[in-house]
């Protein structure tokens, strides 16, 4: 108890602070670091050390390992039906074969895959002992002919859907193929796929590459930290290095595979990346799958960047009018180079941290609203507040494509990244009054980029509503927002609440503003109807952390006030109370019958959804529609909560119990458990329901109507002069 009010009394100051949100942000990092200790226990510090002590996981070092141990280790089973052909070109001798051959074996991937290695005529006499390899395929050339040629010939021994080609200088990490074949499950316009690259000393080598205008090439990222934030994301990218890379088949033939010439240069990867192109198809990086460069130096080295210069003539000789139409002149602008940004076609999203959509109601809102615009074809870029880097939920974003802005590099920024991305930006979302109160104004002198405020609920009438509930006096809090709040809907274009009450009280203040009710979650599927049936001992479910106050407050009511009514009336039941923070106050309420099962993944969460008996959300206070009571109605779990669960969705009191004191709250639930008619026709309409207004179209709906270029946008000066030259800040 004393921890929470402790840490609600710092939020308060923290709020009251006259400082911009970045620089309360390094006060919190310096406290936390000098006595980090004696705020042990508190939300917000457990939350800091969490994501502060993170560290970016690097690949491990390859060991160098005994060549009589390479030699047992490296076996194959032939697959009767591979999907992958894996294509080694021999070029460095019979040890540096060997270890990449050794890699694919002790990493196996779970596609079905076969290994061809063509030997490039290499000149190494104990080529011959890799023929021992069992389930090796090898094709020896008498004459070297180079990776591009060794490279088609192996395509007519390949029996996969799709070529791998791999340089034996290239040893590969855990995963490295089966993320590299997820990219063309995720990407339809897929078309050919590389890992990120490293050299030997773990340093970058490249995340993709640049073609300018003249030609010319960049191994993107070359000798830079892997983790930064700019090298790890799915994205597409002019092309990838050929020793790592991957491509259907089908399409390798009917491109005319890689082009070779007699000359001296070695552009084939560039040149089959505008092919691909030109097919009407698209080269990714996908920096999950890692490969790395052996140790050992290139004879070739002194002659890069005579074989430079004689790359980029070829290109700019074969491909003229594609590189004049759709590249930049050298040095234009690489953030949009390297990704080949589209006009007006990125989404920039703004908010306090990575959501963690197992975690709370906001982070899966904000979770749905990302996923919906990836899947429409949108380039979304992340920016978290904190900069950040969270474990799992980091890579998640990352996964689908999402830039994912982290790391004390960029803390001063923002108005670069801006900038950058210049007429690319087509949009900026940002998330709750106090991201709004720290970029908004930056964005709007800074950027043409169309503003969607999306508040989640209205602040201020949810901390009225607080003070309403527990006799409390306005707090400073509640006056701040009620400044504050208002002052971003004029700044903004589009104003967006999961509440039809909400949005009728920004149209309330100002008629002018374009308000919108968004769904709060976006699903793909639905529950079936519950049959009914009487229930001996039912689960009840309460899906709330405590690390939000309402939740607190509504934990603390159900388990003192409701809860003994119903064993009173000799009601058994089993419930089972999710979600992380569980404050001290609640512990005293453990029972037999009560479990505090903490956080969960969404896996375990659909499951206890699809199998608990009753959902019960007994809020007392909040704004909003309500995470929790969108989920029940999503599974069809028959629901009993109170006016505050029930805000913002009309229309729902026809269709579940709706209760204000214990007693009633207490007796829906034993007349559900008790009356199978009700209980499946209340399952039944809940699942409508939801499908009506919680779907993916419906946001893809909202989103796209927000978005429309069509739509005009009020001029930044405009807005800007709603507020005083100081912005947001001023009067905050």
């Amino acid at each position: 108890m004393a921890i929470t009010a402790l840490s609600e009394r710092l939020r308060q100051a923290y709020l009251a602070l006259p400082l911009s949100n970045t620089a309360k942000q390094r006060l919190v990092n310096v406290l936390y670091l000098a006595a980090g200790p004696a705020f042990r226990g508190m939300v917000h510090y457990e939350t800091w050390k969490r994501a502060h002590s993170a560290v970016i996981a690097a690949p491990p070092a390859i060991r160098d390992l005994p060549r009589a141990q390479l030699e047992s280790e490296t076996t194959f089973q032939p697959a009767s039906e591979p999907l992958v052909s894996i294509i080694v070109c021999g070029q460095h001798g019979y040890l540096a074969a060997l270890r990449c051959l050794h890699r694919i074996a002790s990493h196996r991937p779970a596609a079905s895959f076969e290994v061809i290695l063509i030997d490039d005529a290499c000149g190494d006499l104990e080529m011959d002992r890799l023929t021992r390899i069992p389930g090796l395929r090898i094709e020896t050339e008498t004459v070297p002919i180079g990776y591009a040629r060794c490279c088609n010939r192996a395509t007519d021994l390949a029996r996969g859907e799709y070529l791998h080609f791999l340089s034996d200088r290239i040893l590969i990490h855990d995963g490295w193929l089966d993320t590299l074949l997820w990219a063309f499950d995720t990407r339809p316009d897929c078309a050919l796929v590389g890992p990120k690259l490293l050299l030997a000393d773990g340093r970058l080598q490249a995340a993709g590459g640049v073609v300018w205008r003249d030609g010319s090439a960049w191994h993107f990222g070359h000798g830079d930290d892997p983790a930064r934030s700019d090298y790890s994301y799915l994205r597409e990218t002019d092309y990838c290095s050929g020793v790592a890379i991957v491509i259907r088949r089908e399409l390798f033939n009917r491109l005319g595979r890689f082009t070779v010439t007699d000359t001296s240069t070695n552009c084939e990867d560039v040149d089959l990346a505008f092919k691909v192109r030109a097919s009407g198809a698209r080269v990714y990086l996908q920096p999950c799958a890692q490969a790395s460069q052996s140790p050992g130096r290139d004879e070739n080295a002194k002659s890069v960047g005579r074989r430079q210069l004689e790359n980029a003539h070829a290109i700019r000789t074969a491909w003229t009018n594609v590189l004049d139409a759709e590249h930049r002149p050298y040095d234009g602008g690489v953030r949009i180079a390297r990704e080949r940004l589209r006009l007006r076609r990125t989404i920039l999203v703004l908010d306090q941290y990575v959501p963690k959509p197992d975690r709370d109601a906001g982070s899966r809102s904000v979770w749905h609203i990302i996923t919906t615009l990836v899947a429409d074809g949108w380039n979304v870029k992340f920016w978290p507040h904190t900069l950040w880097y969270e474990p799992v939920y980091t890579g998640r974003l990352q996964t689908l494509g999402v830039e994912v802005i982290y790391g004390a590099e960029h803390s001063d920024r923002f108005g670069s990244l801006l900038e950058e991305l210049g007429p690319s930006l087509a949009a900026v979302v940002i998330n709750r009054p106090m991201v709004a109160k720290e970029y908004l104004f930056q964005v709007r002198r800074h950027s043409q980029a169309k503003v969607l405020y999306y508040g989640h609920d209205i602040h201020y009438l949810r901390l009225r509503e607080q003070a309403r509930v527990l006799g409390a006096r306005p707090s400073g809090e509640q006056r701040l927002m009620a400044r504050l709040e208002p002052r971003i809907w004029k700044l903004s274009d589009v104003v967006m609440y999961p509440s039809d009450s909400e949005v009728a009280a920004v149209r309330a203040l100002d008629p002018t503003i374009e308000a919108r009710q968004i769904p709060l979650l976006a699903f793909d599927s639905f529950g079936a109807p519950r049959p009914g049936k009487r229930l001996e001992r039912p689960k009840l479910l309460f899906v709330a952390g405590s690390g939000h106050r309402p939740n607190q407050d509504a934990a603390h009511w159900l388990m003192h006030d409701v809860l003994p009514i119903l064993r009173k009336r000799g009601v058994v039941f089993e419930l089972d109370v999710v979600g992380s923070h569980v404050p001290e106050q609640l512990q005293r309420f453990r029972a037999l019958d009560t479990q505090m099962l903490g956080p969960v993944s969404d896996d375990e969460l659909d499951r206890l959804y699809r199998t608990c008996d009753l959902a019960v959300v007994p809020l007392r206070y909040g704004a909003g529609v309500k995470g929790k009571v969108v989920e029940a109605l999503r599974w069809g779990l028959p629901l009993v909560t109170t006016p505050a669960g029930a805000q913002g969705l009309a229309g729902i009191e026809r269709i579940v119990s709706v209760c204000t004191d214990p007693a009633g709250f207490a007796g829906q639930v034993q007349h559900l458990l008790a009356d199978p008619v009700d209980y499946e026709k209340m399952s039944r309409d809940m699942i409508e329901f939801a499908k009506a207004r919680f779907s993916r179209d419906a946001m893809r709906t909202v989103l796209g109507e927000a978005l429309r270029p069509d739509r005009t946008t009020v001029s930044a000066p405009h807005r800007l002069s709603a507020v005083p030259a100081a912005g947001l800040r001023a009067g905050a």
